[in-house]
């Protein structure tokens, strides 16, 4: 080739011209005074759970502050979870997981692997990658992830075994850290709005006719386990006594999963007279996060929502019922409420009428007024 080309600049986008290059009208990268090289090629994989991924996201300033400013971070994810990137300072180029990209890890080198799946196929597409450093998990010849070090070996064997999953007191992000051998200083999740955020927010709450003070209520759970989320019956009390006692608008919240729940709530809470407000089953990402930024307070289970509540710095309550409390992070804007028959349902599947309605009304209402 007659021209110089930095392939390994911050800027160097492969396939085009980079920004620089555009705004400044060289030729080539010889004549360009922004070189930055990069200083490590770092490749984080964590595909799913979208909640799990955006709780994951704290690890992002870690990683800088020991690799240095000048490395570069790839984040491999699942599509669901690419509007959490949106606006990141930290990702340098997100890879959504599909054909395409498992070819582009076959080829091209890492400096640094974190690998935090240990489930297939995140665990198998470990296997593909040339890194010199690995953390985390890979998939191994019999067939189940193993590790690529021994500070990733605790997070793996809590997933073999009941007895020391129930002993465990260490939260997620603190998990996170040690698999990746980062110190760990209670990181906050990263999710970035921006000014087309700013107006989904404000379309939402035209379009809805909100008027006031919003708290969440968020009905849904996840697909495995459907104990996550509140009763029918104690969300409707709860609601009863939230507009019989406060001024707050209330808005129920929900997903794809949530298309009939979500009507069916409103339609009761309306025959008793009660105002509600629901947001649309099928958002987007980007729209729900923008649904819940609405929000002044949000209630919510053990579920996406409560994450995206957190990273968005709301005042949260969060209701904890066969999952532990204690595996989501001490953040200053939440209070846990955690059902005194979590020890009997503990991770257990299925759907459990005791269970879900073990927290009582008065403890959430109890709780948002100490806020």
């Amino acid at each position: 080739m007659q021209h110089k080309w930095h392939y390994d600049c911050k800027s160097f986008p492969g396939t085009r011209a980079c920004d620089v290059l555009k705004s400044e009208g060289y030729s080539d990268c010889g004549e360009c005074k922004f070189y930055e090289p990069i200083s490590k090629k770092i490749l984080v994989v964590k595909l799913g759970a979208m909640g799990d991924v955006l709780r994951t996201t704290g690890i992002l300033s870690a990683i800088k502050k020991k690799y240095g400013e000048n490395c570069s971070i790839t984040w491999l994810t699942n599509k669901e979870s690419k509007d959490f990137f949106n606006g990141n300072p930290y990702v340098d180029r997100l890879w959504i997981n599909s054909f395409e990209t498992s070819l582009k890890l076959r080829f091209e080198k890492f400096d640094v692997l974190f690998n935090f799946e240990i489930d297939a196929p995140g665990s198998a597409l470990a296997n593909l990658v040339s890194a010199k450093e690995r953390y985390g998990y890979y998939f191994a010849e019999n067939g189940h992830p193993a590790t690529y070090n021994k500070m990733a070996d605790y997070y793996l064997e809590r997933a073999f075994s009941d007895k020391i999953n129930r002993s465990n007191r260490k939260s997620y992000q603190q998990m996170m850290f040690e698999v990746a051998e980062l110190n760990y200083n209670k990181e906050e999740y990263i999710l970035r709005l921006d000014d087309y955020d700013k107006e989904l927010k404000e379309s939402f709450i035209e379009n809805s006719g909100i008027n006031g003070k919003i708290i969440g209520v968020n009905v849904g759970s996840d697909g495995r386990w459907s104990d996550k989320r509140w009763s029918k019956e104690r969300i409707i009390e709860f609601v009863k006594k939230i507009k019989k006692e406060t001024d707050y608008n209330v808005l129920l919240l929900g997903g794809p999963a949530e298309v009939d729940l979500l009507p069916e709530l409103k339609k009761r809470l309306d025959q008793e007279g009660v105002k509600v407000y629901t947001n649309n089953a099928n958002n987007s990402l980007r729209e729900f996060i923008n649904v819940v930024d609405a929000c002044d307070f949000v209630v919510s289970g053990d579920t996406m929502a409560l994450h995206i509540a957190l990273a968005l710095g709301k005042k949260t309550v969060g209701l904890f019922f066969c999952t532990p409390s204690w595996e989501i992070e001490d953040f200053k804007n939440l209070k846990k409420i955690t059902s005194n028959l979590l020890e009997k349902y503990f991770y257990m599947d299925g759907s459990h009428d005791e269970l879900v309605n073990s927290v009582s009304v008065e403890e959430v209402f109890k709780a948002i007024k100490g806020f």
